[in-house]
């Protein structure tokens, strides 16, 4: 979503604590951009962090100063900076990183990397006496060892898909196991696992995707199917989402299973949009079809609330990409509805028994997969076993893992 003002801190979670014997510990975060809508869980994660006592310097290449205003962060606890993205000092790192890493020269992704280190190490709020280095995506990983390779003991590299699916798909895998090493990697679903033990030596630790089962709740659902059936989609309007696949499945659906009255909000934006408007006059689903249109993400749940399914028919990219977890899927679980997808990725792990998933990836198996789904259960049986689910996804949960491994570091860095 592309409006930014609907960032808003979830409420506290209370339920842990940092344990470390360091009172005030301090972590570094690093990330590509902040703040991005279709990655609120770095948001969650900095300011779980924060809520526990700890002091988060968080630096990208690239800030949106009006949405990071608009987010109000605690300015005692959370300090964000952009790295310089130009300057004669920079430069002269790069010549420095090169000359200490000379493989740089040999991978395209190594050479940017130790472009973005050398932004970083322009960047003073990046020096400092860190607790634990915590890096969003393997690339950041990489560009903080190249920046400082003091940091490796302290190092958390946070893996959320694209950077274990399409990345080595271009680069191979052979700069992420010679920069990471075995390093600590964080992933958020069994998928990701896998990927992470099957191609590195990297110590592979599960993290909670944690959702706000504060704002993400759900009513009293009924015996029955409404009339009409509510269908969601929410998601950038790229190929790899699958919109697409979703409007041809409720064109099936409702030929094959008329007695539903099926409907569908479209919830996004993206370079798609133009091509799937002219979808929904093709399949003649104008009056059946909301949008496609933006939502701010703070009316997210709301969207939820009047659903009565969850569509994430996700693909595979033409460069590989696939779903690492799918946090939109626990999301609409947390309110109470099922979730049909395809299975791409950690998404099927995700859904589990929360919903159904396609056997393929086209418009009819996603079609077979929903009307499993309905006959399967009703939605007041579905509202138990999905919120049950969403349950253990909690903002709680996350923060605690997340303590977890810091205290891991520290405890760590205490050995000789």
């Amino acid at each position: 979503m592309s409006d930014q003002s609907a960032f808003l801190p979830p409420e506290p979670q209370n339920d842990v604590e940092w344990r470390a014997d360091r009172k005030n510990p301090c972590v570094l975060v690093l990330v590509d951009a902040f703040p991005v809508p279709s990655q609120t869980f770095i948001l969650d994660h900095v300011l779980g962090l924060a809520r526990h006592g700890v002091h988060v310097t968080l630096i990208a290449r690239k800030v949106d100063t009006a949405a990071a205003e608009r987010l109000q962060l605690p300015n005692d606890r959370i300090q964000l900076h952009e790295a310089p993205r130009w300057s004669l000092r920079a430069f002269r790192n790069l010549a420095g990183v090169m000359l200490a890493n000379p493989r740089c020269a040999l991978s395209l992704l190594l050479l940017r990397c130790a472009w973005h280190a050398a932004r970083l190490m322009d960047t003073p709020a990046a020096a400092g006496d860190w607790d634990a280095v915590h890096a969003h995506f393997a690339n950041n990983g990489i560009v903080a060892l190249l920046a400082c390779p003091g940091w490796k003991r302290r190092l958390l590299v946070n893996f959320h898909g694209h950077d274990a699916t399409a990345l080595p798909h271009r680069y191979g895998w052979w700069s992420l196991r010679v920069m990471l090493g075995s390093g600590h990697a964080i992933v958020h679903s069994d998928f990701m696992a896998r990927r992470i033990a099957a191609h590195t030596s990297m110590n592979v630790h599960r993290v909670t995707m944690g959702v706000d089962t504060g704002r993400f709740c759900s009513p009293m659902r009924g015996r029955e199917w409404p009339r009409p059936l509510r269908l969601l989609f929410v998601g950038r309007l790229v190929p790899t989402k699958g919109a697409d696949v979703a409007l041809s499945a409720l064109a099936l659906f409702r030929e094959r299973h008329p007695e539903y009255d099926a409907r569908l909000c479209l919830v996004g934006d993206g370079p798609q949009k133009p091509v799937l408007e002219r979808l929904v006059a093709e399949l003649g689903l104008e009056a059946v079809v909301e949008g496609p249109s933006l939502l701010p993400y703070g009316q997210m749940p709301d969207a939820m609330v009047r659903a009565d399914v969850l569509l994430m028919p996700s693909q595979i990219g033409l460069d590989k990409s696939q779903e690492a977890f799918g946090r939109v899927a626990i999301e609409a679980m947390a309110c109470g509805i099922p979730v049909v997808g395809c299975p791409s990725g950690g998404l099927a792990d995700t859904i589990g028994p929360g919903g159904a998933v396609a056997t393929g990836f086209d418009a009819s198996g996603l079609c077979e997969a929903l009307h499993s789904a309905l006959v399967q259960a009703t939605p007041e049986a579905w509202q138990r076993v999905t919120t049950a689910r969403a349950a253990a996804q909690s903002l709680g949960r996350m923060e605690a893992d997340y303590l977890g491994l810091l205290a891991m570091i520290e405890k760590e860095n205490r050995q000789p």
